[in-house]
């Protein structure tokens, strides 16, 4: 498997669309670079997928080579609008199996994402604006508890505290978040 462009990796000679949402498991012989020994494909806690070469050859015991990245993991922290299309968030699985029956292997991607969506009310747009402001004043908000961490002072840890999660709670205002997963079947053809 190479990867091509931004997001177009090939099995063998024929390209996967991975665009989507994506650890790691391998059912099925897979020689992604077509050398003639099992490579690896995987996936991530952080998301993303990867392939991971084996240059030991054929019929040689395994040793894993380079990491080639196939898809690009969406940051960790940020949550999707539910009506926007992204990259892996976490916990990305990955399988190759030949699920149409013609010899070829197949690849399944899922992962798990947070989403979000606006409040009745709130137009997205609203919200991205809301949503801005709320991260500025919660990053001071963790600055002010950083520092009284260092002061190691105990009684301005609880208050930035009890702040922090007044804050929080706030959000619930402007939109609401959950978790899902996204999952891809490629097909080779």
């Amino acid at each position: 498997m190479e990867f091509l462009g931004s997001a177009s990796p090939r099995l063998g000679d024929v390209d996967v669309d991975v665009d989507g949402d994506l650890d790691g498991d391998l059912d099925g012989d897979l020689d992604g670079d077509l050398d003639g020994d099992l490579d690896l494909l995987a996936g991530s806690s952080t998301g993303g997928v990867h392939l991971v070469e084996n240059t030991a050859g054929k019929g040689n015991e395994m040793n894993l080579g380079k990491i080639v990245q196939l898809v690009v993991p969406a940051r960790q922290s940020e949550a999707r609008w539910v009506t926007e299309k992204g990259t892996p968030s976490d916990s990305t699985r990955v399988v190759a199996h030949d699920l149409s029956g013609d010899g070829k292997l197949d690849v399944i991607v899922g992962d798990r994402a947070t989403v979000k969506i606006p409040r009745p009310g709130v137009t997205r747009e609203v919200a991205d604006v809301k949503l801005k402001k709320w991260n500025k004043n919660f990053s001071e908000l963790s600055r002010k508890l950083v520092a009284a961490e260092d002061a190691d002072n105990e009684s301005e840890i609880r208050k930035v505290s009890g702040e922090m999660q007044r804050h929080r709670k706030s959000r619930e205002k402007i939109l609401k978040e959950g978790q899902t997963g996204f999952v891809c079947i490629n097909y080779q053809k």
